[in-house]
C-alpha cells in the first residue's frame, strides 16, 4: 500500500532519485542552557541613578534637617543622659539578633551603632548581633521546613534552586554560596530562613554568612557616621570647610562604588556557579561507564574547584 500523500519513507526511492529524509530537530539539552542576572539594561540603570540623585537631594533638603532636630540629636542626647554605652551595646545586639527572626530590617540598629560607637567597637557589636540573628532563624526555620519550601520556591525559584545545588556540594562550596548570597541583593532576613530548605550545613552557612556580611557592616557603620556628621552640622548651624566637603563627597563615592562592585561581583560569581552546575548535570544520552561520561565528570570537578577570586 503506498504511503499517504506528503509522507516520506526513509531509505526507499526509485533508482537515481534522492530520497527526502526529514531533518531531526537538534536535541535540546537542559544542562546546556544558561541564564544571566548580571546584564542590566542601561536605560534602567540611568533612570535608577537619576531617581537616587533626586531622592538624595530631597533627603538633604528636607529630610535631614527634620531628622537632625527631631530624631538623631535627641537620640544621642538621650543615650548620653539615660544609660551608659555597655547597656546600649546590649540593646543593639539584642535588636540585631531578634529583628531578622520577625523579618524586620537590621539597617537602623547598624546605623545607630555607627552613630554612637564608630568603626572599632561598633564593628564588634554588629558582628556579635548579626551572628546570633543569622543563627536563630536557621534553627527556627527547620521546624517549618516544608511550608517554607513551598513558599520560597514560588517567590525566588532561581535562588532557591542554586542554594539547593550548593547544599549538595562540598564544605567550601556551601561556604562560598553563603558568602556570595550575603553580598548579593538577595534579602538578608529571608536568606536566614531559605537556607533551611536545603541540605546546607550550619557551620559552612554561618561561616560564609559572617564573611559575606563584613562589607555590608562597614558600609552601614560609615552611613551612621555620615548621618551623625551631617546632623551635627545642621543642628549646630556649622558650615563645613572645603576639605571636609571633599572628604565626605569622596567617601560617599567610594562607599557607593564598593557597594555596587561587591554586588556585581557576587551576581556574576553566582551566575558562573549556576552555569557550572547546569552544565554538570548528568547527560541522559551518555552511558554512565563510557569515557565521555568520565571526561564530563572530570571537567565538572575542575570547574567546581575554581577559586572564588578568579570567577
Amino acid at each position: 500500500m503506498p504511503p499517504p500523500l506528503g509522507a516520506t519513507v526513509a531509505g526507499v526511492g526509485a533508482p537515481g532519485v534522492p530520497v527526502a529524509v526529514p531533518m531531526q530537530a537538534p536535541e535540546t539539552r537542559p544542562w546546556a542552557r544558561s541564564t544571566s542576572m548580571s546584564s542590566v539594561p542601561w536605560p534602567r540603570l540611568v533612570v535608577g541613578l537619576l531617581l537616587l540623585v533626586l531622592l538624595g537631594y530631597a533627603f538633604f533638603k528636607w529630610g535631614l534637617p527634620f531628622l537632625s532636630e527631631k530624631v538623631i540629636m535627641p537620640i544621642i542626647q538621650w543615650e548620653a543622659k539615660s544609660f551608659g554605652r555597655p547597656v546600649l551595646a546590649v540593646v543593639i545586639i539584642a535588636s540585631l539578633a531578634l529583628f531578622p527572626v520577625v523579618l524586620l530590617p537590621s539597617g537602623p540598629p547598624m546605623w545607630l551603632t555607627g552613630i554612637v560607637f564608630g568603626y572599632g567597637f561598633g564593628f564588634l557589636i554588629i558582628m556579635a548581633g548579626v551572628t546570633i540573628g543569622m543563627s536563630l532563624p536557621y534553627w527556627i526555620g527547620l521546624l517549618f521546613r516544608d511550608h517554607l519550601n513551598l513558599w520560597l520556591e514560588k517567590k525566588w525559584p532561581r535562588q532557591i534552586a542554586l542554594i539547593k545545588l550548593a547544599g549538595q556540594g562540598s564544605w567550601f562550596q556551601q561556604f562560598r554560596v553563603a558568602a556570595l548570597l550575603r553580598i548579593s541583593p538577595f534579602p538578608y532576613a529571608l536568606f536566614n530562613y531559605a537556607v533551611t530548605v536545603t541540605e546546607m550545613k550550619f557551620i559552612p552557612y554561618i561561616c560564609g554568612s559572617v564573611v559575606g556580611m563584613v562589607p555590608d557592616v562597614f558600609i552601614n557603620i560609615y552611613s551612621g557616621r555620615l548621618i551623625r556628621t551631617l546632623a551635627e552640622l545642621n543642628y549646630r548651624k556649622h558650615r563645613m570647610t572645603t576639605v571636609e566637603i571633599v572628604y565626605n563627597v569622596v567617601s560617599v563615592i567610594v562607599a557607593v562604588v564598593f557597594a555596587i562592585g561587591f554586588t556585581v561581583y557576587a551576581r556574576r560569581a553566582l551566575d558562573d556557579m549556576e552555569r557550572s552546575e547546569v552544565n554538570c548535570a548528568e547527560p541522559a544520552s551518555v552511558p554512565a561507564g563510557s569515557p565521555e561520561f568520565r571526561d564530563h565528570l572530570q571537567g565538572c570537578s575542575t570547574a567546581r574547584s575554581v577559586p572564588i577570586d578568579v570567577v
